[in-house]
């Protein structure tokens, strides 16, 4: 089975989805189709290659990082 990702981590894949297929040089896992959601909250489960995986994880972390920044600013601001 091919990686799931279509994008989410950050490249332009050809056909609009990754074609890294696993291997004994890349290995693939299950993972939820936000990588940066709890495994608890996940519904069905994606093959994310370990490439796409780390990266879309990333890049989903630091958009929560980013909300969970914006909030905590915005309601200090009403503090003062």
């Amino acid at each position: 089975m091919p990686c799931g990702c279509t994008g989410q981590c950050g490249t332009p894949h050809a056909r609009s989805k990754c074609d890294h297929r696993p291997s004994h040089l890349r290995r693939h896992c299950a993972a939820p189709p936000d990588p940066s959601a709890p495994f608890d909250a996940a519904g069905a489960l994606l093959s994310w290659c370990s490439t796409c995986y780390g990266q879309a994880r990333k890049r989903g972390l630091e958009a929560r990082q980013r909300e969970a920044d914006e909030y905590l600013l915005a309601i200090q601001e009403e503090l003062f």
